[in-house]
């Protein structure tokens, strides 16, 4: 491989593999890969519904002077990946545009992090540069919580992928 042109598009097939033992593991491993690609977009957006209620309290520790109330950022939550979830939602839609329309949907996807900001000043208030720190701690949290989930959804899905196969045949 080291030696190997660079070519990201091999496979090891069960052609390549003598041992039919190790052909029925290799088919197994490719059904079971596929399995957790065809899950893995299906649970997504559960994990983004468990975590919009994170969301929330995340504002609420940095906010909660401005609003002592949960349901305030509750609701800002509900409303920050509603627009989210359309901006990606447009950007997929530009994505069937070619190269062009997917470049422009990559770009419009960075529209978040200053709309971000924005709605925080306009909903909690504080001065620009205290939007700021609390904006990029809230941002970087969340996308802390946000790695660590999906990370959490892909172990437990490779996990119950793999569960009742015997990983080593006699």
């Amino acid at each position: 491989m080291a030696v190997a042109p660079s070519n990201a598009n091999w496979q090891v097939t069960a052609d390549d593999v003598s041992a039919p033992g190790a052909q029925e593991a290799l088919h197994t491993a490719q059904e079971k890969m596929a399995e957790i690609r065809r899950d893995l977009p299906h649970q997504a957006p559960r994990v983004m519904f468990v975590l919009m209620p994170v969301f929330a309290l995340t504002t609420w520790a940095f906010y909660r002077r401005a609003q002592p109330y949960y349901v305030p950022h509750l609701y800002y939550s509900i409303h920050f990946h509603a627009f989210v979830f359309l901006v990606f939602a447009v950007g997929k839609l530009l994505a069937f545009g070619g190269t062009v329309g997917n470049a422009i949907g990559q770009l419009l996807a960075l529209v978040v992090f200053p709309y971000h900001y924005v709605a925080l000043r306009r909903t909690f208030g504080g001065t620009r540069a205290q939007t700021a720190w609390k904006g990029t701690a809230i941002v970087v949290v969340y996308l802390l919580l946000l790695v660590s989930a999906f990370a959490a959804l892909l172990l437990y899905l490779i996990r119950s992928a793999i569960s009742g196969v015997d990983l080593h045949p006699s």
